[in-house]
């Protein structure tokens, strides 16, 4: 059987990048004109340091940049929610369940008090500072797991609708 509800979140906030990525070309450019006028401001140290703080820009760029081209599609399929990363191409099922065995789905912000049973907490988020982002905890082989995800209200209401709660 097909998918009876598929939904995609990709990541958007093309802002930070950019941000990184302009703060990433000064610090290079300094670096660079450091290197090539031999400017001795503070000797050997100042260089040092330029050259750490670059490594530093370089990376988190990188790290910016994978996130931006991540996708992760929600399907619901036969009464099991799937999750997938979808970058570059390539699926890779992250985590799958049945909907009946979920335990609570709430706001990020909602304490659940069998918070020390949980056994591993999977984020699915783009950007966890949005005001769609839910947690949702699962049973699975008598263990709880958590995981985050933004997933839209008619998402929801599958879900909820599969577990037979009626809102």
């Amino acid at each position: 059987m097909g998918a009876l509800y598929r939904e995609e979140v990709q990541c958007y906030d093309k802002r930070v990048l950019k941000i990184a990525i302009g703060i990433m070309a000064i610090i290079l450019a300094v670096l660079i004109l450091c290197f090539i006028s031999d400017i001795m401001l503070f000797g050997d140290y100042y260089k040092v340091v330029l050259g750490v703080t670059a490594l530093i820009s370089i990376t988190s760029t990188i790290k910016f940049r994978r996130k931006m081209d991540r996708v992760y599609r929600y399907q619901i399929i036969d009464n099991e929610i799937l999750i997938e990363d979808v970058t570059k191409g390539r699926r890779i099922v992250k985590i799958n369940f049945k909907a009946k065995n979920i335990v609570t789905i709430d706001k990020l912000g909602v304490k659940y008090s069998g918070k020390e049973r949980i056994v591993r907490e999977y984020d699915f988020t783009c950007n966890s500072k949005c005001m769609n982002v839910k947690r949702c905890i699962f049973e699975r082989e008598g263990k709880l797991y958590s995981l985050k995800f933004e997933p839209s209200e008619a998402l929801i209401r599958k879900i909820d609708g599969l577990r037979g709660i009626v809102k």
